[in-house]
C-alpha cells in the first residue's frame, strides 16, 4: 500500500502531559474513505503510531467542514489499526506473500507493509506494519499454495529507526475537535474495562487523567482530504506568505513602489529578487521609454519581480497588461525565473495584485506567440515549434482584441486615477481581468492584497463575477 502524509496541515492536541498529531494521508485507493495518522504520546515518551480509516458519506463531510455533529459511534463508521514502526530485524524470519503480505513465523499473525512518502521534511520513520487477516482459514499448514509465494521479505529499514522521535508540525495547528466530538471511539478507558481494580486506569504515569480519575485513551480529530482548488490554493499562497516572510526587505521594495513619490512620476519603477542573492536589484523606465527593462546575470534568475503602474501616457491599467504577461513569459523561456517565482504590482488606481504560475508550460503557450520579434515573427522560430507558434497565435489573438486592444474598444482600459468612479472601474477591471484567465486558462493564479502587503486573497471568477477567497494564512 503505498501512501502520502500531508505534512502541510496536521493537528496538535494537548492535555496535561499528553500531546498528539494528526495528519491528513493522501491515497490512490478507495477515494471515498478518509485515511488519517495519528502519533499518540505514550508514557515511556514513544508515540504509538495508529492508522484510522473513517467511511463517511459526502453528506457527513459536508457537514463536518461545517462544523456539524457527525455521529462516529456506529461500528463500521470508524476503523482504527495501530502500526508497528519497522527495522531491519522484522523480515528475518518473515514469509512474503506475492499479494504484498508477510506472515509472522513466530508471532503467527500477517500484516502488511505501508511505505509512507514524504512530501517534505518530516523526521519520522517511513516504513510501517500493520495486522491483517491471513488469506486463509485455519493453521498455516492450510494455505493455499497458489497464495504463498515461498520467499522471504527483503530488509526494510526506516529514516532515522526511532518511533520516539518528536514529529515536524510545520504548518500544523493546535486545534480542539472539529465538531466537538472524539472521534476515538476508545477515547475513555482505551484497551481497558472501566475501573474495576485494575492498575492501568490508576496508573501513575498516565499522561491524560480523565475527570474521574481514569486515563484516557488515544485523542485525535478527523482531517478531511482537501479538494483539488483549495489545495492549489493553499500551495500557491504559501509561495507568496513563505517568500515575503523569508524577505523583508523586498516587501518594504513593495511598499516603497506603491508610494505616491513613485506612483506620481511619469515611468515605471521595480525591484527584483535573485535566487541565492540578499540584495535587492532596481529597475526603473525612462521618460522616452517608461516601461522597466528586467537585466540579469548569465546564470540568475528571479524569484520575484515586482513593479508599479504610475501616471503615464497614455493611461496605464490598474491589472496587469499583456506586455507585463508577456515579459514573464519570455523570462520561463530562458529558465530564468524559480518554480515559485511570484510578480507584484501596484498601480496608482490604487490596486495591488500578485501572479503566481502553477504551470509554467500552459503560461508559455498561452504567450509564445508574443515573445519573438514581431518584425520577424516566425522566422525566429525553430521549426520544432512552428505549430505551437500557430496555437498560440490563435488564441492570444482575439483575447487580445477583446479585452485589451485600445483600437477595438475593449473591455480593460487605461483608466485615469483621479476618476471620482475610480472604484467601480477598477472592480469592473478586475472582473474582466478574471474572465480573461478564464478563456486564456494559461495556468496562472491572482491574488489581491493592498499597501501594506500583509495579507493577500485569491481571486477567482464565480458566475461571471468576482469571488475573493479567504484570504491566505
Amino acid at each position: 500500500m503505498n501512501i502520502t502524509i500531508d505534512t502541510d496541515i496536521s493537528y496538535f492536541i494537548e492535555n496535561n502531559h499528553y500531546h498528539s498529531y494528526t495528519f491528513p494521508i493522501q491515497n490512490a485507493d478507495d477515494s471515498s474513505l478518509v485515511r488519517n495518522l495519528l502519533f499518540s504520546l505514550q508514557s515511556d515518551g514513544s508515540y504509538k503510531t495508529i492508522l484510522i480509516t473513517y467511511d463517511l458519506t459526502e453528506l457527513e463531510k459536508t457537514k463536518i467542514r461545517n462544523n456539524e455533529f457527525v455521529d462516529f459511534s456506529h461500528p463500521n463508521k470508524v476503523n482504527w489499526q495501530e502500526i508497528d514502526v519497522l527495522t531491519n530485524e522484522t523480515f528475518n524470519d518473515d514469509i512474503e506473500f506475492n499479494d504484498g503480505l508477510f506472515y509472522d513465523s513466530d508471532g503467527g499473525y500477517c500484516y502488511e507493509i505501508l511505505r509512507l512518502v514524504h512530501p517534505k521534511d518530516f523526521s519520522l520513520t517511513t516504513n510501517l506494519k500493520i495486522t491483517v487477516d491471513c488469506p486463509w482459514d485455519g493453521e498455516m499448514d492450510h494455505m493455499d499454495e497458489s497464495i504463498r509465494d515461498g520467499g522471504r521479505g527483503s530488509g526494510g529499514n526506516s529514516d532515522n529507526g526511532d518511533e520516539g522521535e518528536d514529529p515536524n508540525t510545520s504548518g500544523g495547528q493546535s486545534n480542539s475537535d472539529e465538531n466537538g466530538n472524539n472521534t476515538n471511539p476508545n477515547n475513555e478507558n482505551s484497551d481497558e474495562t472501566p475501573n474495576n481494580g485494575n492498575e492501568h486506569n490508576q496508573n501513575d504515569d498516565c499522561l491524560k487523567p480523565g475527570p474521574n480519575g481514569d486515563c484516557q485513551g488515544d485523542v485525535t480529530t478527523i482531517i478531511l482530504p482537501v479538494d483539488d482548488e483549495e489545495e492549489n490554493k493553499n500551495k500557491e499562497c504559501k509561495k507568496i506568505t513563505d517568500f515575503l516572510a523569508n524577505n523583508p526587505n523586498f516587501k518594504q521594495k513593495l511598499v516603497d513602489l506603491s508610494s505616491d513619490a513613485n506612483l506620481s512620476l511619469t515611468y515605471e519603477k521595480g525591484a527584483g529578487k535573485i535566487e541565492n542573492q540578499t540584495n535587492i536589484k532596481d529597475y526603473e523606465g525612462s521618460n522616452t521609454y517608461p516601461e522597466i527593462s528586467v537585466t540579469l546575470g548569465n546564470s540568475d534568475k528571479l524569484e520575484a519581480l515586482a513593479h508599479n503602474h504610475p501616471t503615464t501616457t497614455p493611461l496605464s491599467l490598474s491589472t496587469f497588461s499583456p506586455s507585463d504577461l508577456i515579459a514573464i513569459a519570455k523570462l520561463i523561456r530562458e529558465n530564468r525565473i524559480t518554480d515559485d517565482f511570484i510578480a507584484f504590482l501596484t498601480t496608482k488606481q490604487g490596486t495591488q495584485y500578485a501572479i503566481t504560475i502553477s504551470d509554467s508550460t500552459k503560461f508559455l503557450d498561452f504567450l509564445f506567440y508574443k515573445i519573438f520579434n514581431p518584425n520577424t515573427g516566425i522566422l525566429d522560430v525553430p521549426p520544432s515549434d512552428h505549430q505551437k507558434y500557430w496555437s498560440s497565435k490563435d488564441l492570444f489573438t482575439p483575447l487580445y482584441k477583446k479585452y485589451f486592444n485600445p483600437d477595438f474598444n475593449p473591455k480593460i482600459k487605461g483608466t485615469n486615477p483621479n476618476d471620482s468612479e475610480i472604484i467601480e472601474k477598477n472592480e469592473n477591471d478586475l472582473k474582466e481581468f478574471l474572465n480573461f484567465m478564464d478563456e486564456a486558462n494559461a495556468g496562472f493564479n491572482l491574488f489581491e492584497t493592498d499597501n501594506t502587503f500583509n495579507t493577500f486573497t485569491k481571486l477567482k471568477l464565480k458566475n461571471g463575477e468576482t469571488e475573493r477567497e479567504t484570504p491566505c494564512n
